[in-house]
């Protein structure tokens, strides 16, 4: 046992392992099996010396014969201790120790079972026949055998009072038994208040909590005080008040438990210290309960805002413009309550004289703005302000030729109509009857129903179905009467998701 224990506190010694409560209850938990493997190769010895085998015979029989089911007796109990190591947090740091001590205890005893102890219970009978290296052993251990005693005359001495105490007992049968169940009764009465105050680790944690909150250099005051308030929030909400004392949160400053405040002043921090009640008096852990405000803190998205914002700052304060940081879909959402204008979709129009409008590059300040909108992915329109103010006296006919002389063929104010609506994720479809033909604006990916009540609400609730056709085959094929006659008109329902340029009769009940 000595030799057992010896070896554990090496290995405590180079694992680093500090002599506590923990590693002490691992060595105290695995004395009881170290003896169960000496005492089961010391009855092995001794059963064969009653069969008649002596010395080393004796010795070499009975561990062979004990040594299997010993050792995977021993690496059982091994397995069952091993997970413990793996125990991740807080309360795998406070206990790993204790699974690491009972392993190398219950390996080294084996070692010393099968081993050492042998060959301190050779006897004296075969010395004589001893060679070699089994001769070394004995003498380096010349010792008296333990098992050298009179055995019978030890049994006969603890039998005697045994025998007395079991017929005593037996003439009071029924009186012990009344008595065991008074026992196991007033066990199991008193179990939950005794089990409802067992704690397998005391609570180190502190009773102070330390939130603290950077919005990111440049954020105002407002918006700080802002994102401690939603923190404040979820303080209350999640930690149950029997188990708060006080919350004290500062605007400008960051916090520490221990010195309060820690940091100069700015406008982008704050600080919030959350004041527990003791350990002992509250049923969950400061650890647990921080592990409920980071849950609570993630599903509001706090973090990521901040996060975000910090990510933002630096790029505002470059002049680059959010919406050519290609951010997520998430990230949009994200600062989408924040309404920042840079955020928002963007294109320019570039007012060229007449001249310049077929050869813009003939312009350097246009070549300034080009390379600007290559480099923030901003979609450039040149036009002419002269050339549309002319445009709206002639007829169609009379634009058309006009801007054909010029090298155009689209006027400004169609292209910048065009690329509005590709920048805003809009689409034009339309409907005609023998009045007039109109245009109606619906956003990307809607569905029929949704366009319909574009035009009027009771077009969206009573709808049945649409009748279709793209603008451009419409007019490839002249009329509606013709389109139908070739089937080009197709019917499509609720889920019909509309495309730019369709001619869409709308079927509806209301």
């Amino acid at each position: 046992m000595i030799i057992v224990i010896s070896v554990s506190m090496i290995y405590m010694k180079y694992s680093n392992i500090t002599f506590n409560t923990i590693s002490l209850a691992g060595i105290i938990t695995v004395l009881g099996m170290i003896v169960d493997n000496s005492i089961v190769v010391s009855e092995n010895i001794f059963n064969y010396h009653q069969k008649g085998f002596k010395g080393l015979d004796a010795t070499k029989s009975a561990v062979g014969e004990v040594f299997m089911p010993m050792l995977v007796s021993t690496l059982t109990t091994v397995a069952a201790f091993t997970p413990m190591i793996f125990v991740s947090g807080t309360m795998g740091r406070l206990i790993n120790q204790y699974p690491k001590v009972v392993i190398v205890a219950l390996i080294t005893s084996i070692f010393q079972a099968i081993l050492l102890l042998p060959n301190n219970l050779i006897t004296k009978d075969n010395l004589k026949t001893l060679t070699g290296m089994d001769a070394i052993i004995y003498k380096v251990h010349k010792k008296k055998n333990p098992l050298d005693f009179d055995k019978d005359k030890l049994f006969n001495i603890l039998k005697i009072p045994f025998k007395k105490l079991l017929t005593f007992t037996l003439k009071i049968r029924y009186l012990i038994i009344i008595l065991f169940i008074a026992i196991l009764i007033f066990s199991i009465m008193i179990s939950k208040s005794i089990f409802s105050k067992f704690t397998l680790v005391y609570d180190t944690s502190a009773d102070v909590i330390v939130i603290n909150i950077n919005t990111g250099i440049g954020s105002s005051i407002y918006k700080t005080k802002e994102y401690l308030s939603k923190i404040e929030n979820i303080i209350y909400e999640t930690i149950d008040n029997k188990d708060l004392i006080a919350v004290y949160s500062l605007a400008g400053k960051q916090l520490d438990k221990n010195s309060v405040e820690i940091s100069e002043e700015l406008n982008n921090l704050a600080g919030t210290m959350i004041y527990l009640v003791p350990a002992n008096n509250r049923e969950k852990t400061a650890f647990d309960i921080i592990d409920d405000l980071n849950l609570a803190i993630d599903k509001s998205k706090i973090k990521e805002e901040l996060e975000l914002l910090n990510k933002l700052l630096p790029e505002l304060n470059n002049s680059n413009p959010i919406f050519s940081l290609n951010l997520t879909d998430t990230e949009k959402e994200i600062i989408k309550p924040l309404f920042l204008l840079t955020s928002k979709s963007m294109m320019i129009g570039a007012n060229l004289s007449e001249n310049e409008l077929s050869n813009p590059e003939k312009n350097k300040n246009y070549v300034v703005l080009q390379n600007y909108s290559k480099e923030k992915n901003i979609e450039l329109i040149p036009f002419s302000a002269k050339i549309e103010a002319d445009l709206q006296d002639l007829d169609e006919e009379e634009r058309l030729s006009y801007l054909e002389d010029l090298g155009v063929k689209e006027s400004g104010v169609s292209r910048l109509s065009k690329a509005g609506h590709k920048l805003l994720k809009l689409i034009t479809f339309l409907t005609s009857g023998e009045d007039e033909t109109r245009a109606w604006t619906v956003r990307e990916g809607a569905f029929a129903p949704e366009a319909a009540g574009v035009i009027h609400s009771d077009f969206e609730r009573g709808f049945i179905s649409a009748e279709v056709i793209n603008c451009d085959k419409l007019l490839e094929l002249g009329s509606f009467v013709k389109a139908k006659e070739v089937g080009a008109i197709r019917l499509e329902g609720k889920q019909y998701i509309m495309q730019e340029g369709d001619v869409v009769t709308f079927r509806f009940n209301v």
